[in-house]
């Protein structure tokens, strides 16, 4: 075969010639090198182009593709050596916008709502064991004295039976109110809904402590509507009442007034909300440590210690029982002396049928 790109002298035009050899014959051909061949060149050279450019276009394209599968696999890892160390910090992660990222997200809120939760019982669990301490201590101390004294007269042997006697009462008053606290914030569907009179509720706890407000000489004053009912749990109700009487009583000393006044408003979305306000013209807490007061366990120094008989959980039940409600709730100290609580309960009317509802179905497939 031969080829050559040559001036034809006859023609006296540039010609692209081809010649191949077979057996018995050569065959050649010659085609105008401007109209002919270079035309088709300058198209195949833009083909080669075009190819040249989607090739890198893909290369370009799976590398984008490939760091952006890559990088939630690295940022995942970070997330593990994050959880591996002892700080566990993750404010330096940083997940994309993408679907990745929002699983990434989600997986780092969980993990920190989980280790909330795990400190949170730790810390619990620390507290209680402190508080258990105190009464349990107490009441091995006076029974070992009894024990030990054959010949204790026996008046003393009475008072040490009294005191043992008040250390089970109280160890049974926080053993009763962690329970209370746990079912709250972990078993809110076990509470039963029902129709709660606030005037009458306000007449059982006058019932059950009447003899503790008599005795240390308070004032009560109720200015609630006889006819102000709401359907929520009574118990949670009558223990969140109950409780701001106790704190008052415990910790505001003798000759106190108490106000307690309730209104009712209409929502513009058919709700009925109740509105509290609670307050005491005691000695107040001091405004540093009014954020912290409804927190497990948290007593103000100087004055709301142990010595008082509380448990410090009496405010973080309030505030348990009103969330149940779907209320809120306020503490300020007020200028003329003492602390004034501001809350709210919703009625559960929506959540009281569909409880009934429930309970109506259940009662239906056990009969037979």
């Amino acid at each position: 075969t031969g080829l050559s790109l040559r001036r034809s002298r006859t023609l006296r035009e540039e010609y692209l010639y081809y010649a191949q050899r077979y057996p018995n014959i050569y065959i050649r051909t010659a085609l105008t090198y401007k109209t002919e061949v270079l035309p088709q060149i300058n198209e195949d050279r833009k083909y080669l182009i075009g190819i040249v450019f989607l090739f890198i276009c893909l290369v370009m394209m799976l590398v984008y593709i490939t760091r952006k599968l890559t990088k939630p696999i690295v940022t995942f890892n970070a997330f593990i050596d994050a959880v591996k160390s002892p700080q566990k910090d993750f404010s330096n992660i940083k997940f994309g916008k993408d679907e990745f990222g929002d699983v990434g997200r989600k997986i780092v809120s969980t993990f920190e709502q989980l280790e909330q939760t795990k400190n949170y019982k730790q810390q619990m669990t620390q507290n209680i064991a402190h508080e258990l301490k105190t009464p349990v201590t107490g009441i091995k101390a006076y029974l070992e004295t009894i024990q030990h004294d054959d010949k204790m007269p026996r008046e003393q042997m009475l008072y040490f039976i009294d005191k043992a006697y008040s250390q089970t009462i109280r160890l049974s008053s926080l053993i009763g109110n962690v329970s209370t606290l746990n079912k709250i914030e972990e078993a809110t569907d076990k509470f039963n809904l029902e129709e709660v009179n606030f005037a009458s509720c306000l007449k059982d706890i006058n019932d059950e402590i009447g003899y503790k407000i008599a005795s240390n000489k308070i004032v009560l004053n109720t200015y609630v509507n006889p006819d102000y009912s709401i359907k929520g749990n009574y118990f949670l109700i009558y223990y969140l009442l109950k409780n701001l009487i106790d704190n008052s009583i415990e910790h505001c000393g003798p000759n106190i007034t108490i106000d307690l006044s309730c209104s009712k408003t209409e929502e513009t979305d058919g709700k009925t909300v109740y509105s509290f306000v609670y307050c005491d013209n005691g000695k107040g807490v001091p405004p540093e440590n009014l954020p912290r007061i409804f927190e497990r366990f948290y007593r103000v120094e100087k004055g709301r210690t142990r010595k008082n008989g509380g448990s410090g959980l009496g405010l973080a039940i309030v505030k348990n029982a009103i969330l149940f409600h779907k209320g809120n709730i306020t503490v300020e100290n007020r200028p003329e002396g003492g602390l004034m609580f501001k809350f709210t309960l919703q009625n559960l009317q929506n959540e009281y049928e569909k409880q009934k509802e429930s309970l109506n179905s259940n009662n239906n497939q056990k009969e037979p």
